[in-house]
């Protein structure tokens, strides 16, 4: 729910108070009677404009209207006056408000005319609820006006359309520089329900709209899209040749949910319309496209928005479908075409690697953003759900760049797809999507019994996780007992949809003189020779020194023989024993006892090792 914030300074219950920055002057009915004066006897709201109108300086228009705290509903039985002067209405001020608006503007009566039509600029519109009018809210002439709080095209909170939607457009800006919401729950109107367009910004530039519900009611829950269809009758925003508008933005709330509507959810019309920047929304449930560009200028940037379950593709630049790569990116158009990357790979082992390209003008920075989805697109071109990542490049003089971005949080099984944004604003539809996917080893059984000189089988199986896994993955015996040989079905496999399995052979010794291969590193017998040789060795050689520098003849003659045999030992002790402290047989061969068996298996630059256990008997 809404906690509106606000507080209202020094207002009185009469009407009007002077003051030397303003006048406030207090709508006291619900009627539409107008005996040209606006007092603390009778104030309808049209009273009330009019005195604002004719008071020089900004003006403040608030409500205290008898009869409890309930919604009070003023119907116009014509149109109200245009707005001439800068002025504040304010429907926080009516006694009983909390956290929705309590102050109804309907149209019904009124004919084809504007609810609110405001021509004077710096004009502030807060918490009221507009409705059953032609356009809601027309800012026409002067901009620098705010519009917060309220709700255009139903009666307050709605929970479905009741045919009170305004039967043009919620919000019309035709002049610069104004706000629609704000970066706060508090700041944000509700636009539902409009005939045509929720909000519709024409021949115009400056506008930010932030933190607003288009075509959704406001949830309880950000999480929740659940609530009711409240979608208007055309485009979420529309945009029509007009340049430095803002949709949203990157800080915390600033972005829109823009949900439900019957066209796109937002439309960049006309060739004037240039450099507009759309970020951090929540694109979703359209009928129409995501984001469409039908004949736009350029340097429309969409950044970090996240878009689904479009009825057509969720970006489309000239609204032909997917707008193929062309060599040098050379042709001209909405966003000139910009090339989307093709993104050729996206593994998950340890880390995500997601690996592509993108091929388009020389020398040029890039901004390559990364979205993941639950499903792809029929197009096979995006959408994208979540934001995940963005990644700076640069092209070379050929216009190519390579890409490998790692450490994306991507959840196995999603769809990844991506953006380019150059340098000059220009974004690109989305690019075709590929499944994450990464793939698991399990080595069974995990415990295999043989007697010395047998040979131990297993089964190595390689899966794939979350999605196919079409990339090479190499098997290789990263540790085993010495005396052994190590042998796979395949030493490299494809796991594809439905994973592979390769079978392992592990040869087993009966005694030293065996030619059986070993693990890397490691010597054949029970261990490397020169260890044991050395340990007694060179005590060895430094008593053949002493000895020989006695005169003794009969001990130099026995020194050296002495030694050798001293050497020799130290050698077959070593030869006992494995590098893993297991005892080898006094004849050689695989040592007996338990081993740690290790594969390897690599798919650059994925490493995964896996263990079993091998147990060898006498």
């Amino acid at each position: 729910m809404r906690r509106y914030l606000f507080v209202l300074v020094a207002l009185s219950l009469a009407a009007p108070t002077a003051g030397a920055a303003q006048t406030t002057f207090i709508v006291n009915t619900t009627n539409d009677v107008d005996d040209s004066t606006c007092d603390a006897t009778h104030c309808s709201l049209r009273e009330a404009i009019d005195a604002a109108n004719q008071t020089a300086g900004t003006d403040t228009i608030a409500f205290n209207i008898p009869g409890g705290g309930g919604v009070q509903i003023l119907s116009p039985g014509s149109a109200l006056p245009v707005i001439t002067d800068p002025v504040v209405i304010d429907g926080t001020s009516q006694p009983g408000f909390s956290d929705e608006p309590i102050i109804g503007l309907d149209g019904s009566g009124a004919g084809t005319v504007d609810g609110l039509h405001i021509t004077a600029g710096s004009s502030v519109v807060r918490a009221l609820a507009i409705y059953a009018f032609d356009n809601g809210i027309l800012l026409d002439v002067n901009g620098g006006n705010t519009v917060v709080a309220s709700v255009v095209g139903s009666t307050g909170k709605a929970v479905q359309c009741e045919d009170l939607g305004n039967t043009a457009a919620g919000i019309v800006v035709q002049s610069s520089d104004n706000v629609i919401g704000g970066a706060s729950l508090t700041l944000s109107n509700e636009i539902v329900c409009n005939t045509t367009d929720g909000i519709r910004i024409t021949n115009t530039s400056g506008t930010i709209v932030q933190g607003n519900f288009i075509g959704l009611g406001e949830v309880d829950d950000l999480d929740d899209l659940g609530l009711a269809d409240l979608g208007n009758g055309r485009d979420g925003v529309r945009i029509e040749s007009s340049t430095d508008n803002t949709i949203g933005g990157t800080g915390l709330f600033q972005g829109n949910f823009i949900v439900r509507n019957v066209g796109d959810g937002v439309r960049i019309a006309g060739a004037a319309s240039a450099n507009n920047r759309i970020a951090g929304n929540t694109i979703a449930q359209n009928d129409g496209y995501g984001i469409l560009l039908p004949d736009a200028g350029t340097g429309n940037e969409f950044e970090t928005n996240h878009i689904s379950d479009s009825g057509q593709m969720g970006i489309d630049l000239g609204e032909d479908g997917v707008t193929e790569n062309d060599i040098g990116d050379t042709d001209t158009g909405p966003n000139d075409y910009q090339n989307y990357p093709d993104i050729s790979s996206v593994r998950i082992g340890g880390a995500v690697y997601i690996d592509g390209a993108l091929r388009s003008t020389a020398s040029t920075n890039f901004s390559i953003e990364i979205f993941e989805s639950e499903f792809c697109d029929a197009t096979n071109h995006g959408e994208g759900e979540s934001f995940v990542t963005r990644e700076g490049v640069t092209t070379a003089a050929n216009g190519e760049v390579d890409f490998l971005i790692v450490g994306a949080d991507v959840e196995p099984g999603a769809y990844v797809t991506a953006t380019a944004t150059s340098n000059t604003g220009n974004t690109s539809e989305f690019s075709r999507c590929v499944q994450a996917s990464g793939f698991s080893v399990t080595i069974v059984p995990d415990t295999t019994i043989v007697n010395r000189g047998g040979i131990a089988r297993y089964a190595v199986e390689v899966m794939p996780v979350g999605g196919s896994y079409n990339a090479e993955v190499a098997l290789r015996c990263n540790e085993k007992p010495v005396l052994t040989a190590c042998t796979f079905s395949q030493d490299t496999v494809i796991p594809g949809a439905n994973g592979v399995t390769s079978f392992l052979e592990i040869q087993t010794s009966a005694s030293g003189t065996s030619s059986l291969s070993v693990a890397e590193g490691q010597g054949t017998g029970g261990g490397p020779f020169w260890p044991g040789a050395l340990v007694i060795g060179l005590p060895a050689i430094a008593l053949l020194g002493l000895i020989l520098s006695r005169e003794d003849r009969r001990a130099r003659r026995l020194a050296i023989p002495v030694v050798a045999v001293l050497v020799l030992a130290g050698a077959a002790m070593q030869a006992g024993c494995s590098e893993d402290g297991v005892n080898g047989p006094p004849g050689g061969g695989t040592p007996l006892g338990a081993h740690r068996i290790v594969v390897q298996s690599k798919s650059d630059p994925i490493i995964q090792l896996s263990t079993t256990t091998l147990v060898v008997t006498p």
